[in-house]
Parts: C-alpha cells; sequence; structure tokens
C-alpha cells in the first residue's frame, strides 16, 4: 500500500502526461496523473475504463493511435509518436508521446507518457512562415542579392535569390560555398 501511494505522489509531481492502460487500450483506475488531468481538464470518472483513443484524440487521429497502441501490445516499437490529444474546452493539444511496457501490477500493463510540444510547433510554424517570407521577399526583388558568411562565401541555403541565378547563370547550390 506504501508503495502504491509513493508511486503515485511520484506521478502526480511529474511534469510529463502519464497514462497507464492495460493490454486493450483502456485506462486503469488512477490510470491519469496530474499533469494529464491538469492538461485536459478530465477526472478520473471521465476516463478510467475507456480505451485511450476514445479519450484523448480527435476522431479523426483516433483510428491511428488505436493502432499504434494495438500494434506496441503487440511488441512492436512504434517510437515516439506525435498527435493531438484534446481538452475538455475540445482545444487541441499537440502531445509528443511514446509507449513503454510495464511489469504487470493488477490490470495495467503499459504506459504512454508525454509531452505537450504545441507551443514548440507553434514556434516551429511561425519561424517557417518567417522564413518562407523572407524567401519570397527576396526572390521578388530585381536587384542581385547575395549572402556572404564571415569568410566571404556564399552560404549554402539562402544565398543568393533568383535575380542573382539568372543573371550569374548559376543556381543557388552552384553558388554555395563559393
Amino acid at each position: 500500500k506504501d508503495q502504491e501511494f509513493v508511486s503515485a505522489a511520484i506521478s502526480d509531481a511529474t511534469p510529463g502526461l502519464l497514462c497507464v492502460v492495460d493490454r486493450d487500450g483502456r485506462i486503469g483506475e488512477d490510470g491519469v496523473n496530474l499533469s494529464l488531468r491538469q492538461l485536459t481538464g478530465l477526472t478520473n470518472e471521465e476516463f478510467e475504463g475507456r480505451p485511450f483513443w476514445d479519450v484523448f484524440p480527435p476522431p479523426e487521429e483516433a483510428e491511428d493511435v488505436h493502432r499504434a497502441i494495438e500494434s506496441a501490445v503487440a511488441g512492436e516499437d512504434i517510437g515516439e509518436r506525435e498527435s493531438h490529444w484534446l481538452t475538455k474546452s475540445g482545444a487541441r493539444r499537440v502531445v509528443a508521446w511514446t509507449f513503454h511496457r510495464l511489469p504487470r501490477v493488477r490490470n495495467v500493463e503499459f504506459l504512454i507518457s508525454g509531452t505537450d510540444i504545441t507551443e514548440r510547433k507553434r514556434q516551429e510554424l511561425e519561424i517557417r512562415r518567417e522564413r518562407d517570407f523572407g524567401h519570397a521577399v527576396t526572390d521578388a526583388t530585381p536587384s542581385l542579392l547575395i549572402v556572404l558568411d564571415p569568410q566571404r562565401r556564399v552560404i549554402a541555403e539562402g544565398g543568393a535569390n533568383v535575380a542573382a541565378e539568372t543573371v550569374l547563370g548559376y543556381t543557388e547550390t552552384d553558388l554555395g560555398g563559393r
């Protein structure tokens, strides 16, 4: 009993998103840690005994998550996955998650552990948009633009605009490093 209390305390103190499931993918009793309950806004009663894929992913991703969990239960290494997990309010969070076999305790056999990467994904998208906008502006500029590194060589990616390639007769790849 003390061991279970300590395990629950450690689980709830962990900032990662933790969920324990049986071999049928059903969420165990007290199977979701505090971080995951806080992220989703769900209570134990709202997920206990239900298949993981019926609770967390949106309907259009549920079958993919279901197949991944079945594959992992069968012993296949599914690696790290990314999918959306829904909150009680319907908000989507992007979660990178993994699936691990546990020592069999009661009817719980597997741990799904995840990290909310929603903000990181938003920042990556913003950076891509800024980069794409910069490339579009640069390529639309009729003047020759060439970007050099500190050794005065043309940088490999984004080092020459379309006007420079056209006038000089080289592709950006040909100019890189020159």
